[in-house]
Order: C-alpha cells, then sequence, then structure tokens
C-alpha cells in the first residue's frame, strides 16, 4: 500500500510441509502487520508452481464521495 511501511515480518521458525502453507503462514504473517492493518491493506499471497514464487497481492480500494449539490 502505498506509503505505508510495514514492521519486519519474521516467519514461524521450522519446517513447512508444502509451498502453500508457507505462502498460507506469509500471508498470516503481513495481515497481521499493525502499520499495514491500521492502513486496511489487503493482502494475498499464493504460490506460482509454474514459476516456482511467491506472488504477494495488494488490493487497494478506493472511497468516493458524491457530495453533488442538488440546490435549484
Amino acid at each position: 500500500m502505498a506509503g505505508v511501511t510495514s514492521s519486519s515480518i519474521a516467519l514461524s521458525q521450522g519446517d513447512y510441509a508444502s509451498g502453500t502453507d508457507l505462502a498460507a503462514e506469509l500471508e498470516a504473517r503481513i495481515k497481521a502487520d499493525a502499520n499495514l492493518a491500521a492502513a486496511g491493506a489487503e493482502v494475498s499471497v499464493s504460490l506460482d508452481g509454474v514459476n516456482k514464487c511467491f506472488a504477494v497481492t495488494s488490493t487497494c480500494l478506493l472511497y468516493t464521495s458524491d457530495a453533488a449539490d442538488d440546490r435549484t
């Protein structure tokens, strides 16, 4: 999320049964970060098995207000 910095994010030490389990742990740790949570950051982490890497996706929701003045 632009302008928001997380704290250091540490994973639980140990072995993970699969890349999917590691992705779930990474997502949980990112979501638990107080700075990101306070900013309303939505994050998902998935395993790209073809390229053998993790995909981290952040969703930014923009809120708009339609405060049209309808006085005629």
